[in-house]
């Protein structure tokens, strides 16, 4: 991710299944983010040699039915966190086995 043009930050969120519920099986083992500028820096990316080699990259680590959205953040509650990138692309992940 770190070639792919405009990639300002890349974060990956793992499901912690204890803190999940003992008796609770999640619905997906995680999130990752990709954190752009703006769309069209998401497009030239996804344009790019490197954002062609990503994606077809990703069912080695998502299965197909994850799915993968660009979603813009609409802030509710600014606290002390660092500035977000108004952009990201999302893939829900349940890891292939």
């Amino acid at each position: 991710m770190a070639k792919i043009p405009g990639v300002r930050r890349y974060v990956i969120q793992a499901v912690r299944r204890a803190a999940s519920g003992a008796d609770l099986e999640p619905v997906r083992d995680g999130i990752a983010e990709i954190w752009f500028d703006s769309l069209a820096v998401v497009q030239d990316a996804a344009e790019s040699r490197e954002g062609q080699a990503a994606a077809a990259d990703l069912p080695k680590f998502c299965s197909p039915e994850s799915g993968t959205v660009v979603v813009e953040e609409i802030a509710v509650v600014v606290g002390q966190a660092e500035t977000p990138s108004p952009i990201r692309g999302v893939c829900v992940n349940r890891y292939n086995s």
